[in-house]
């Protein structure tokens, strides 16, 4: 996605053929460029949002947050308004996986997946000082809104 949205860039103003592609005029250029910064405005902030690392610290109870090319984010549990679980069904036979929320200010500032943390039940017992706010369906709208970095409404 990124490679075809600068090789239209890079055919149309430099002459530099990465991908071949057709561009004849200028409408080609703009309809390229169009479905290229829309491919980038559709799939780019949830992946920037699942490239966040979460590390737990359990002794000094402080929770850092690992964002690429943005700064470290280091929080300690008591200045974070709770957590929430939820399920998320992926992968093959649609398996049900934990999801646990951090948040702040009423938004969610960062999650541990359990698909991709291999021990969950771990951070789970450093959590255990936290507010827990329960087991939350996660709706499309919430979903939304914690990729958006937007506040969520916990019931």
């Amino acid at each position: 996605m990124v490679l075809l949205f600068i090789s239209v860039f890079s055919q149309q103003l430099i002459g530099i053929q990465i991908i071949k592609i057709s561009i004849h005029n200028d409408r080609d250029f703009r309809i390229h460029a169009l479905l290229g910064a829309l491919c980038l405005l559709v799939f780019g902030p949830p992946a920037w949002h699942n490239s966040k690392q979460v590390a737990v610290d359990p002794v000094n109870r402080l929770v850092t947050i690992r964002i690429p090319f943005a700064r470290l984010q280091t929080f300690r549990l008591e200045e974070l308004d709770g957590m929430f679980r939820s399920s998320i069904r992926r992968g093959k036979g649609n398996a049900a996986y934990e999801v646990i929320y951090l948040m702040k200010q009423g938004k969610v500032i960062a999650y541990i997946d359990e698909l991709f943390c291999s021990n969950i039940s771990a951070v789970r017992l450093s959590l255990k000082y936290m507010h827990n706010l329960g087991f939350q369906k996660m709706t499309l709208g919430k979903r939304l809104n914690v990729i958006l970095g937007l506040p969520i409404k916990v019931s």
